[in-house]
């Protein structure tokens, strides 16, 4: 759980694929940093090392390397610590 994966939070409805291409191209820095803590299947959890959450608003997540994803649960620890349990986001049904 040592490496850091890069987390950009957008509105919900905003375009995934311009999404994409700021995180490729850095076009603005990342608004999290997090451990990755299990990957399984289309589930991601995180723990945050840097950064904050919005949660004042329903975003969605874009994982560097791994894409976006909807959030499913988040926990709050002591010690400022959160816990992110992620789905990768499907597209809408024809």
């Amino acid at each position: 759980m040592d490496q850091l994966v890069d987390v950009w939070e957008f509105p919900r409805g905003f375009d995934v694929a311009s999404v994409a291409e700021i995180a490729r191209d850095r076009l603005s820095e990342p608004d999290l940093r997090a451990h990755l803590v299990s990957s399984r299947g289309d589930v991601l959890t995180l723990q945050v090392a840097q950064g904050r959450l919005t949660v004042h608003v329903e975003m969605l997540l874009y994982v560097a390397g791994r894409g976006a994803f909807e959030l499913l649960r988040r926990e709050v620890w002591p010690e400022r610590r959160e816990l992110l349990t992620l789905r990768a986001l499907r597209p809408p049904p024809a």
